[in-house]
C-alpha cells in the first residue's frame, strides 16, 4: 500500500538534485504551505527526502502534518491509556495465572530478536489489509506483530472477522495483546519509536521468540533505509511494553 501524500505541501527551496545520483541533502526541511497548489511527491521522491535523510522531519501516521506529533496529540490521536497488565510479572503459575491476567509471554521483559518488515496489503506478505486484531490497517500504521505462537500459548488462534464468537481463543488472546504500546529500539543506530501491537507474526517466519514484524513505513523510519529486500532486518531489535494501550489499535478498534 502506498502512503498517501497531502497535495498542499511544497519543499523549501533547494538546489535541484537528481534523486537517482545525488546523496541525501543534510538538514532538508519539509513544511506545509496554506493553499499551495503543487503536485504531490512521488513515493521514491518522498522517501529520498525523508526516510533516507536522518535529519528530515517525518510525517505522522496519516501524513496530514510533516511535524511529529506532540505527546498530547499522540495520546489523543491513538487514544492511549494506562494498562499495566503485562508490565508487572505475575508469579502465579498454570491455569490460575492464565485466567487471572491472561497470556504472559512478554510480562515485564526487555525482548530482543530480529526486526523484519511487512506490507499491510500484499500477496507476497500474506496480508489483505485486515489485521489479526480485527480492524483495517495500512503500511503507515504505527505497529508491529510479535510471534502468534508466543501470544496465544501455541494455540495459534486464527481470526474470524465476521463471527468472532466462532473462535473464542482468538478473542481472548487478541483482547489481551492488541493495542499494547511498546518502545522499539534499533541498536544499529540508536533510534527509538513507540509502536503498538497491531498484528500477529506467523510463527513459521519467526527466528527467535522476541522477533517482531514491523509495518513497512515504520521499519523504514527506524532504519533510514528503503525496504526492498526481505533479507534486510534489524538485528538485535529490542522492545519493551510501556504499560499503556491504544484504544484505536486494541482488539476490534477502529484501526486505519
Amino acid at each position: 500500500m502506498v502512503a498517501s501524500i497531502v497535495s498542499k505541501l511544497v519543499l523549501v527551496a533547494l538546489p535541484l538534485i537528481s534523486v537517482a545520483t545525488a546523496a541525501p541533502v543534510a538538514d532538508i526541511t519539509i513544511v506545509p504551505v496554506a493553499n499551495a497548489t503543487v503536485a504531490p511527491l512521488s513515493e521514491d521522491a518522498f522517501e529520498e527526502a525523508t526516510v533516507l535523510n536522518p535529519n528530515a522531519t517525518i510525517p505522522n501516521a496519516n501524513a496530514t502534518q510533516w511535524a511529529p506529533l506532540s505527546d498530547a496529540d499522540y495520546d489523543s490521536e491513538y487514544d492511549v491509556y494506562d494498562d499495566d497488565t503485562f508490565t508487572k510479572p505475575d508469579t502465579r503459575s498454570g491455569i490460575a495465572k492464565l485466567f487471572s491476567r491472561g497470556p504472559s509471554a512478554f510480562w515485564g521483559k526487555k525482548n530482543t530478536g530480529i526486526g523484519s518488515w511487512f506490507r499491510a496489503n500484499h500477496g507476497n506478505d500474506d496480508t489483505n489489509g485486515k489485521s489479526w486484531c480485527g480492524y483495517p490497517y495500512n503500511d503507515w500504521t504505527p505497529g508491529f506483530a510479535p510471534d502468534i505462537s508466543q501470544m496465544t500459548e501455541w494455540t495459534n488462534a486464527k481470526y474470524k472477522w465476521n463471527n468472532p464468537g466462532q473462535n473464542k481463543k482468538w478473542v481472548q488472546y487478541a483482547t489481551a495483546y492488541c493495542g499494547l504500546e511498546a518502545e522499539v529500539t534499533n541498536p544499529q543506530n540508536g533510534k527509538k519509536m513507540k509502536l503498538f501491537i497491531t498484528d500477529a507474526f506467523d510463527h513459521a517466519w519467526v527466528r527467535s521468540p522476541g522477533s517482531i514484524d514491523i509495518h513497512v513505513k515504520r521499519w523504514e523510519q527506524l532504519t533510514n533505509n528503503y525496504s526492498r529486500d526481505k533479507n534486510k532486518v534489524i538485528k538485535g531489535v529490542t522492545w519493551t511494553l510501556t504499560g499503556r494501550r491504544s484504544g484505536r489499535y486494541k482488539f476490534q478498534g477502529t484501526g486505519n
